[in-house]
């Protein structure tokens, strides 16, 4: 595995294609293999989406670099990388874990800690903010879907603009206690058929729609060629297939109408994340955001078995 920034653009592959539901959306791939212990050779993607098709590609090369940076096998972390954790209220500081304690698969606080939470940029306060979005994002969707205590207000819907005409749009702005807003956005098509959920929190409402439809936009062209990647853990490829399962795509869409028609039930709980970085190839810094108190949404289903699975990736 090459150790520098450059070495490593110079052996990843690109592939970027225009989404089929978004007019002018382009999808962007990354990939790069490295060696591991159980396998010659492993692929390590990155994905991103964006109206640029060279910032499309970017993103999704600082994605993929991103994965490498927690992957266990640690392919591009040094011997002796110095930990810090972040406070809301205080500077950074080195912290009592080592790296290995958030890397991929790693337990923390007693609980396995999930990938969604991580970020990676050349700035670390940017960094830390990106994996804390991130949590809050699962966080609040998944408040909103199992236990109705996040009200939303519907701000855009469409058509798709793309070849795949039967697809509709819409996004909504989730009320959450946060800095910026959160926006979801939906993709519902019954001849695929599919429907799926996209999220992004943003210091513009214009950005977080746009971030939370190029989520959507990707999982779409995942689900129509039932791609989950090779490698992909046996949750993640059934993940990408339930989108396509016709009885479970009518039961989430009559539960997001029920939903999006009511107000509210319950008050949305605050969440305070903690979030550690560490230096990656000298240029990056990487940041995972994590707390005890929060769940997958496959643990939350699991508390509430008569809600169909949240259909967010």
């Amino acid at each position: 595995m090459p150790s520098t920034k450059q070495g490593i653009l110079d052996a990843a592959t690109l592939a970027s294609t225009e989404s089929s539901i978004v007019s002018g959306l382009w999808l962007s791939r990354a990939a790069v293999s490295i060696k591991t212990a159980f396998s010659a050779r492993l692929p390590i993607f990155g994905f991103a989406s964006d109206f640029n098709r060279n910032l499309s590609e970017w993103k999704a090369t600082f994605e993929m670099i991103e994965h490498l940076a927690f992957h266990p096998a640690k392919p591009i972390l040094g011997e002796d990388v110095e930990l810090y954790e972040h406070s809301a209220i205080s500077s950074p500081r080195l912290a009592s874990l080592a790296t290995e304690d958030i890397l991929l698969g790693a337990s923390l606080h007693g609980a396995a800690l999930h990938g969604n939470g991580c970020a990676i940029h050349t700035d670390c306060h940017r960094a830390v903010a990106h994996a804390r979005n991130e949590v809050l994002e699962r966080h609040y969707c998944c408040e909103m879907w199992y236990r109705r205590s996040v009200g939303m207000r519907p701000i855009w819907q469409a058509r798709s603009s793309g070849r795949a005409s039967d697809v509709h749009l819409r996004a909504y702005r989730l009320e959450v206690p946060i800095e910026g807003f959160l926006v979801i956005a939906t993709a519902e098509s019954e001849e695929l058929p599919f429907f799926a959920i996209g999220a992004g929190i943003r210091n513009s409402l214009i950005a977080a729609c746009s971030h939370a439809v190029g989520e959507v936009a990707v999982a779409y062209e995942d689900a129509k060629l039932e791609r989950s990647g090779y490698a992909a853990t046996v949750a993640a490829r059934s993940n990408i297939l339930s989108l396509r399962d016709r009885e479970q795509f009518h039961e989430r869409k009559r539960y997001f109408l029920s939903l999006s028609s009511h107000p509210a039930s319950a008050h949305t709980i605050p969440l305070v994340p903690s979030v550690y970085s560490f230096s990656v190839l000298g240029e990056f810094h990487a940041a995972r955001a994590s707390t005890k108190d929060l769940l997958t949404p496959r643990q939350f289903h699991n508390h509430n078995t008569d809600v169909p699975v949240l259909p967010i990736f």
